[in-house]
């Protein structure tokens, strides 16, 4: 839907030129910043809107806000962990992803229950002004006390410069080197390079099978079977069930041969997905798939 396209398009178009400033210690950490602080001004702006123009612009910079912090995260992530570290609390990372997405749920759930018609405000627009509070309060933490990478500074926060020194020095020739300057040599030998064309090839082959398991759409097409607390609490349990899946693989894949742990998530992954493409199974088994 159109929703959906307007975050998407600025989150696609965005993404790689952004990029290529955060491997920059100088500026990694404002970025990462800078994108908090814009998400949280749109969760309070989310929070006005009175028409879908409005909300359209409102995911437009939400889309662009998002384009460069979940890889950003995860080059973050790389400069602190052995790539052996780095599957665990990758995955921990992920996990949370979904925590948010199932204390989303329950926070609509709570917010129509208890603020519905406070201060004459829907209890959605409360929604929003809780989640913007608590997109603030990470920014205010990233500005005290996220250092960026180990190379952004001597010291910064809670880590003094003995302890940025050894997380400096304890990833020397463990990690893949980062650019110093970004060039057009650079540029050419990332692009030229089989890799960059086949992962993403197998990236949006995925996407174009991929049967968006929207079970919250599901319950929100069925208002007369379930009531408002229901469409907001259905779809956090099945969140719920993801997050110990989402921490349990990549910890998984540390010790097995990854190809084979790909392949069953894989297995299951489009099993599901044929559930729902097919649709017109009984609730019981529809429902099994949306977990899955």
């Amino acid at each position: 839907n159109i929703f959906s396209s307007v975050y998407q398009a600025p989150y696609a178009a965005f993404c790689l030129f952004l990029i290529f400033f955060v491997p920059n210690p100088k500026y990694t950490r404002y970025i990462m910043i800078g994108s908090e602080l814009m998400w949280g001004i749109c969760t309070f702006c989310a929070s006005t809107v009175h028409n879908a123009n409005q909300m359209y612009a409102v995911r437009f910079f939400i889309g662009l806000a998002e384009a460069v912090h979940f890889p950003a995260s995860y080059f973050v992530m790389s400069t602190w962990y052995t790539p052996d570290e780095l599957f665990r609390r990758a995955g921990f990372y992920n996990s949370m992803s979904q925590v948010g997405y199932c204390t989303s749920g329950f926070i609509q759930s709570a917010s129509h229950r208890g603020l519905n018609g406070v201060m004459g405000k829907s209890s959605w627009r409360w929604q929003f002004i809780i989640d913007g509070v608590i997109t603030l309060g990470f920014t205010l933490y990233g500005f005290l006390l996220f250092p960026g990478t180990p190379y952004s500074s001597k010291k910064f926060g809670f880590l003094t410069q003995d302890e940025m020194t050894y997380a400096r020095r304890r990833l020397e020739n463990k990690v893949a080197s980062i650019p110093n300057k970004w060039t057009w040599k650079t540029i050419k030998d990332i692009f030229c390079t089989w890799q960059v064309y086949v992962t993403t090839g197998l990236w949006v082959g995925h996407h174009l099978v991929w049967y968006e398991p929207s079970v919250k759409m599901y319950v929100n097409a069925f208002k007369d079977k379930y009531n408002i607390q229901e469409r907001a609490d259905i779809p956090a349990y099945v969140h719920a069930v993801s997050i110990g899946y989402a921490f349990t693989v990549p910890a998984i894949s540390a010790v097995f041969d990854k190809i084979y742990i790909v392949t069953v998530v894989a297995i299951i992954t489009y099993y599901a997905n044929i559930i729902l493409i097919i649709w017109n199974v009984s609730s019981k088994l529809l429902f099994s798939a949306f977990y899955l």
